[in-house]
């Protein structure tokens, strides 16, 4: 399942030019790597035939990369996973860390579906954060999730992205005895977070367009 992922991933990330991740250091490395840099073709289609060979070459490099690291997070499942463009105008919704301020714009994002379910948790925002750690089963040591950041994709905007249903995982993740005192750790061992929500996984932010929500 993950290598059609990879494909797919690689095949999109090849397709274009993501105007909206110009600012993002990463995406412009990728590009440079690819052999594209100083003004940029308003097209993939105006590039010659080397040049996009080149770029297809690092995609399918970047995009092995990614789908690896997330098959080994075993935080998503990889059935019914799949990439794909995401198209504007659209939001999505990030858990983060306010002592880590680049939290903010890390990979993983939720749709505004899952945010308006969480109001089932009535109206405590701590409450509505500890419902969405449940769905997308983020185990506390991995974050404390007390901030929401929205990314408010506009007319025109395309980013690629991997969509994925997410796994349950333990309340400390299988690490977490390093750091978190051995009671409380083990007196935790047998909890879960149940996960089941539909994750988005994107390799590249564009983060002019991320900011505050809760």
């Amino acid at each position: 399942m993950w290598q059609r992922v990879k494909d797919e991933l690689a095949e999109l990330m090849a397709s274009q030019i993501f105007k909206v991740l110009l600012g993002n250091p990463e995406y412009q490395l990728f590009l440079n790597r690819a052999g594209l840099s100083g003004k940029l073709p308003s097209k993939l289609e105006l590039v010659s035939k080397e040049k996009r060979q080149a770029i297809s070459e690092m995609a399918l490099m970047h995009a092995t990369l990614l789908v690896n690291q997330l098959s080994d997070l075993n935080a998503v499942r990889a059935h019914r996973a799949k990439a794909l463009l995401l198209e504007g105008p659209l939001q999505l919704y990030r858990l983060w860390n306010s002592a880590y301020p680049r939290s903010k714009n890390g990979f993983w994002w939720f749709s505004q579906g899952l945010l308006d379910r969480s109001a089932s948790a009535g109206p405590n925002p701590a409450d509505r954060l500890h419902w969405l750690r449940d769905k997308l089963a983020i185990s506390m040591d991995w974050s404390a999730c007390d901030r929401v950041s929205v990314l408010r994709l506009q007319v025109n905007d395309v980013v690629p992205a991997i969509q994925a249903w997410g796994l349950p995982q333990r309340y400390y993740s299988k690490e977490a005895w390093r750091t978190i005192e051995p009671k409380e750790y083990f007196s935790k061992i047998s909890e879960e977070f149940a996960g089941g929500a539909t994750q988005t996984f994107l390799p590249w932010v564009p983060e002019q367009r991320v900011s505050d929500f809760w």
